[in-house]
């Protein structure tokens, strides 16, 4: 049993049991004097105590006895007990920080994962990081900072060839001889053929020019066979893009993937294509004709092919690419996404609308919906108001993925925070979510938006009156593939406590997509104060917890991780009949 207990309490816990309702007060107030009163015991630090002083662990004592013994002095169980999460936090009230580690420093951890040393190995990673979050270097390298280095440093990747894989067998130089669609203006051959669901693995190599040391774009093409066993002359195919984002010698250029019909057929002309950004995988699917296509793979951005501007010796940029395809390309009217927002499959739920698009836009559903399909939408069905354009009728939502379109919305009239967006950015149109039941560390992200442009913005639970009531804002999202203009903010909520969502286009942008919202922890339950399930928020439960202090378990009300002061608030906060 906790020894924060036994002070208070004479080591008879059941009092608290006994009192009734109108106790609280005495209760409370007992309760505010333990947690706040110095221990008299005059307890030091237990000779060679190991562990960070700022961070739980199992045994007593922290490694810096100085900020050990000025602990202990306050709250004596964390030297003769366990260094629990309240001797942390009084460690980071009464005790100075260690000063920061030397991001250059050899031996550190990875930027990408979690681990109990400070800094990570990448310097201008570790930099950017600490500055935003101080305690990454001077502390501990945890979620958050793995969390604010994916969006500050996308990771360097190299893809790792699938057991059974194809292997592209072009060698490097061979203008005119390897497998460029279309070398020196003259249609290639003897292209290798992608079987379906079976991974190429290969290469972006340096192609030289009459001698150049520059090189000339080099354009890795191969041969898709599309059946058309229904007899309707379509097809759908599937491609997917993983690819090295650069490497020392040839910088972070990304890759894509591009679909054309004739090997001299200029990329622009593709009619599916597929993007590279950072390190996550691109993918792209739709209904084409049946028949020969090449699946060109090219260096740069679409539809620019740029060259690999070194010799053969310096390395290469590999990239794994993958196809599928079958015969499913029936109406794509009356399922799939939101007609007035823009996703990656041909057609959308509202049939009469789909009808209505595609009978004057028919790549609408064939390929994607994008955003002239929407625009297309927007004019023909007129679309409603969103019930939520408001903040005042924001959706009640909790995890999961809910579409979201921002085409007739208005925008409200409270700014964004001055340090949300760009010069000479605002926010547009917008709609509203209250979130609920949500605890732990939360994600929120509009990733998959194509090229629409959004902004998170998140209140707590009043309706703002100025910029100055956010909380917190985001306006883009680098570690999203599809779209990185789209939205991701982080924030660690609590049980008991609800939070507005502000969903925005950044100034005219027109669209919509999917709000996903995830979080660490699972929901809360209702009445989560009620630790015994009676029904009733009590001294039975407030027993319950204090019996919990400095722990886990049902007790750890918010799901922080550790019973403490703020599982205390809600628990009194409930106090009653639950409703």
């Amino acid at each position: 049993m906790d020894h924060r207990v036994r002070d208070i309490s004479n080591g008879n816990l059941s009092r608290f049991s006994e009192m009734p309702t109108g106790s609280l007060r005495c209760v409370l107030a007992s309760v505010i004097v333990f947690l706040s009163a110095p221990s008299a015991s005059g307890q030091t630090c237990p000779s060679g105590a190991i562990g960070n002083c700022f961070t739980s662990h199992p045994t007593p004592g922290c490694q810096d006895p100085i900020c050990c013994a000025s602990v202990c002095q306050i709250d004596s169980f964390c030297c003769t007990t366990t260094w629990d999460g309240q001797c942390a936090v009084i460690a980071g009230s009464v005790c100075q920080a260690p000063p920061p580690v030397d991001c250059g420093a050899a031996g550190l951890g990875s930027c990408f994962a979690a681990h109990s040393s400070p800094g990570c190995s990448i310097p201008s990673c570790c930099s950017s990081v600490c500055e935003l979050l101080p305690t990454c270097c001077s502390v501990t390298w945890d979620a958050p900072c793995v969390s604010a280095a994916f969006q500050l440093c996308p990771p360097v990747c190299v893809p790792q060839c699938p057991a059974n894989s194809s292997i592209e067998t072009e060698n490097c130089d061979t203008i005119g001889f390897g497998n460029d669609p279309c070398p020196l203006g003259t249609a290639g051959s003897g292209f290798q053929s992608l079987v379906a669901n079976k991974a190429m693995c290969g290469d972006i190599k340096f192609v030289s020019a009459a001698g150049s040391t520059v090189g000339v774009p080099e354009r890795d093409a191969f041969r898709i066979t599309l059946p058309d066993p229904d007899g309707n002359g379509q097809a759908r195919v599937s491609l997917s893009l993983l690819s090295e984002r650069g490497t020392a010698d040839s910088g972070t250029v990304p890759l894509f993937v591009a679909l054309i019909r004739n090997a001299c057929d200029g990329l622009q002309t593709a009619v599916l294509h597929a993007q590279i950004i950072d390190c996550q995988s691109a993918s792209v699917q739709g209904c084409v004709p049946a028949g020969e296509w090449l699946a060109v793979v090219a260096r740069g951005t679409f539809p620019t092919a740029e060259t690999y501007p070194f010799n053969c010796l310096n390395g290469v940029q590999s990239y794994v690419l993958t196809a599928s395809w079958n015969d499913q390309c029936g109406s794509a009217c009356g399922t799939g996404g939101n007609c007035y927002a823009v996703h990656p499959t041909p057609g959308c739920s509202e049939a009469a609308c789909c009808n209505a698009v595609c009978a004057v836009q028919p790549d609408c559903c064939s390929f994607s919906w994008d955003q002239a399909c929407v625009t297309r939408a927007v004019s023909l069905c007129a679309p409603p108001i969103p019930t939520n354009d408001t903040c005042a009728n924001a959706i009640p939502l909790g995890l999961g993925s809910t579409e979201f379109a921002l085409v007739t919305a208005t925008p409200s009239t409270i700014a964004a925070p001055d340090d949300c967006l760009g010069t000479g950015q605002s926010l547009g149109k917008d709609v509203w979510y209250r979130l609920r039941g949500l605890r732990g560390e939360v994600t929120l992200q509009t990733c998959g938006l194509g090229s629409f442009d959004s902004a998170l913005v998140l209140y707590g639970a009043s309706c703002p009156s100025s910029s100055l009531s956010a909380v917190s804002c985001s306006n883009g999202n680098p570690g999203c593939t599809q779209n990185p203009a789209s939205a991701f903010l982080t924030f660690n909520a609590v049980c008991g406590q609800e939070y507005l969502l502000r969903v925005a286009a950044i100034g005219a942008a027109q669209g919509g997509g999917t709000l996903t919202i995830s979080a660490t922890l699972p929901a809360c339950v209702a009445c989560a104060a009620d630790l015994n399930g009676d029904s009733q928020v009590n001294g039975t439960d407030l027993t319950a917890l204090l019996s919990a202090w400095g722990s886990s378990g049902t007790a750890d009300i918010d799901g922080d991780g550790v019973v403490s002061g703020a599982d205390l608030t809600v628990l009194l906060s409930s106090w009653g009949t639950c409703p």
